[in-house]
């Protein structure tokens, strides 16, 4: 079953006709419509010293017959009290993961042992970009050593690059275009549809 979902992000609009879902970042949130269930997730962000007042006013501000909370579990201790102060209900639900979580017995000695199609995930534009260059460079030495080898390049996506660039950066690496091997990615790894 196909699902109609607008989405509405600080770089990027899309609005579909007959949406019947609408997903959107946490400072774009609506408190001015009407919904009947809606999802905070990452609600341990509330704590944040620069990004936590945009949960707290989803939290407080959206009109939902029902709002699920998600995240850690450091958050639940002030929702309770928030709810206590609103006269709300608080139900907690833990729930399993669906699938495993496998860590590799063998860890990466060399960035070369790196597979076409692996995703390596960096916490700062920083740090991918540190990662991309020690790849790179990795590949062009053993280009150097032995013909013949294709140089391996390295698609980037992370939250502040437009999300033109973020698509283009994710088909390139989806279809292997231009040689691209590897993706670096912070958490914005989810523009990979």
């Amino acid at each position: 079953m196909d699902v109609k979902c607008s989405l509405v992000t600080g770089q990027e609009r899309v609005e579909l006709d007959n949406a019947t879902h609408f997903s959107c970042t946490i400072e774009m949130c609506p408190t001015t419509q009407k919904f009947n269930v809606a999802i905070i997730d990452e609600i341990q962000l509330i704590g944040d010293d620069y990004r936590g007042s945009a949960w707290t006013t989803a939290l407080l501000g959206l009109q939902a017959e029902e709002i699920h909370i998600c995240g850690e579990e450091r958050a639940l201790k002030l929702v309770y009290d928030i709810c206590q102060l609103t006269g709300d209900t608080l139900i907690k639900k833990t729930y399993s993961r669906l699938g495993d979580l496998i860590v590799e017995e063998n860890r990466l000695n060399s960035v070369t042992e790196l597979q076409t199609g692996d995703c390596i995930v960096a916490f700062s534009k920083k740090e991918i970009f540190r990662i991309k260059e020690h790849i790179n460079s990795s590949f062009r030495f053993i280009t150097k050593q032995v013909e013949n080898i294709t140089i391996n390049k390295c698609s980037v996506i992370y939250g502040n690059l437009p999300p033109e660039i973020k698509k283009v950066q994710a088909k390139a690496f989806n279809e292997r275009k231009n040689g691209i091997s590897f993706l670096i990615a912070t958490d914005a790894v989810n523009y990979l549809y």
